[in-house]
């Protein structure tokens, strides 16, 4: 949540997209759903797709994470000051393979009290791949998302018996 200049609440999506009709298309609708986006356009690279299928209580995606993954440190650091009043940081945690700097700034600036940090686990192959980063960054958590199946994977990882 961001703070405009009138303190009414008002959500923010930090992210880059391509700078083609999908990115625009994007930015458009989140404008529709007064949600500020804070996008990066990155040239010549499309903003990304995914496909979602689903049989009963079983989900896949088919993604092209596009330009989704390329933001950089520096559009966030000169962004930085809109995010000085944030209440809540939330990341889809994909990012990790290819930001994992920024992840951890979020994270960090979330430490203040009145800040508070989430993310959603993610599938099975990238919890096994980035356990010790999403274990770290569980440590900064205050809320998470995962269906039971990720839920179950991360806490038997921890040595926790989850049982459903």
């Amino acid at each position: 949540m961001l703070k405009d200049k009138t303190e009414q609440d008002k959500t923010g999506l930090l992210g880059s997209v391509g700078q083609d009709f999908y990115g625009d298309l994007y930015a458009s609708l989140l404008a529709k759903e007064e949600i500020s986006p804070l996008f990066e356009y990155c040239e010549k690279i499309n903003t990304g797709i995914c496909a979602v299928f689903c049989h009963n209580r079983d989900r896949g995606h088919i993604t092209d994470l596009g330009a989704s993954t390329l933001i950089s440190k520096e559009f966030v650091q000169r962004v930085w000051n809109e995010l000085s009043n944030v209440e809540l940081i939330y990341t889809e945690l994909f990012i990790l393979r290819d930001r994992k700097e920024i992840v951890f700034m979020l994270a960090e600036h979330a430490l203040d009290d009145s800040r508070m940090f989430g993310f959603n686990l993610p599938s099975h192959f990238f919890i096994e791949t980035y356990f010790e980063d999403i274990k770290t960054l569980w440590e900064h958590a205050d809320i998470a998302f995962a269906n039971a199946a990720e839920a179950q994977l991360f806490g038997n990882m921890l040595g926790i018996q989850v049982i459903f």
